[in-house]
């Protein structure tokens, strides 16, 4: 399942929550902005079992060839966690769980190549993917076994309670009370 929508529609929220209903089941990693004195500054980078966090994207990584906007990437700090964290969670036999699948992240190869691989697999994932027009992530939201959600701030309930309900059937074979 991807999960899209416009910048600061609640997707990383979303994902949180869902985790939060089925903790220690994911793997997978969520961003989340950094800000100072109210203005954003950059990205962090966490593992869904919170061990492992790094900031990736910065104001302050004036000197990375790798930009968005205003920030430098750090791909390969991205890397160390976002790559390792998916291969345990392959290991492990784990679903993932991926926020998020956008501009920044797709500037490590590796990644790209994982997410091919993953989504080849049987391996059940929730991801937020940017709503943005990119060849990658084009083909991943138009793959006959991809099920493509939109969000806005309207729909939150109704789709954390719908992704809810999917998880724990189609993912965990159980009722969840709610």
């Amino acid at each position: 399942m991807l999960l899209t929508g416009r910048a600061g529609c609640g997707k990383t929220t979303l994902l949180k929550s869902l985790l939060d209903r089925f903790p220690n089941r994911f793997g997978g990693f969520y961003t989340e902005e950094v800000r100072a004195y109210g203005e954003r500054i950059g990205f962090t980078i966490t593992t869904v079992d919170r061990t492992r966090s790094a900031l990736f994207a910065s104001v302050s990584f004036s000197k990375s060839k790798f930009r968005v906007s205003k920030y430098g990437v750090d791909v390969a700090g991205f890397e160390r966690i976002a790559v390792g964290e998916i291969r345990s969670a392959i290991a492990e036999d784990k679903p993932l769980a991926i926020d998020e699948i956008g501009k920044m992240e797709l500037f490590s190869g590796e990644f790209r190549t994982l997410l091919e691989e993953v989504f080849s697999s049987s391996l059940p994932v929730i991801a937020t993917v940017h709503a943005h027009s990119h060849p990658f992530t084009d083909a991943l939201k138009k793959r006959s076994d991809v099920e493509l959600i939109t969000l806005d701030r309207s729909s939150f309930d109704a789709v954390l309670r719908r992704l809810t309900d999917t998880v724990a059937d189609r993912i965990f074979n159980q009722k969840e009370s709610r």
